[in-house]
């Protein structure tokens, strides 16, 4: 397998958020689909408003490893939140750090057509 070469272009990741609720009382589940980039490394936080989310009582963050395929990366990383938290989806970001200058992307539901 012929894996991106670390001194080829770097390629920024095309982000998709996705989400869906288990019930109106249940956790709410955000999904960050990072796909098409070189090379490997990138690195996923999730904020709400301003505040950096980690895992705790009411939430929790999984995120994928890298898959290469024809030339590209991919990965995904999911964030699930109940309590108080789940009602606040709209501030909500998904941001990404990649490449030599760690450049950053981010994604929210306000800025995705779900």
């Amino acid at each position: 397998m012929n894996k991106a070469s670390p001194g080829g272009p770097t390629v920024k990741p095309t982000l998709s958020l996705l989400w869906s609720s288990s019930s109106p009382s249940g956790s709410l589940s955000l999904v960050c689909l990072l796909d098409s980039y070189s090379p490997p490394g990138a690195s996923v936080s999730w904020t709400l408003g301003d505040s950096v989310l980690k895992e705790g009582n009411e939430v929790e963050i999984q995120t994928s490893d890298e898959i290469y395929n024809e030339g590209h990366f991919s990965c995904s990383s999911v964030l699930r939140l109940s309590g108080a938290q789940r009602d606040q989806k709209d501030k909500v970001r998904c941001n990404v750090l990649h490449g030599k200058a760690a450049e950053k992307s981010s994604i929210g539901l306000s800025s995705n057509q779900c």
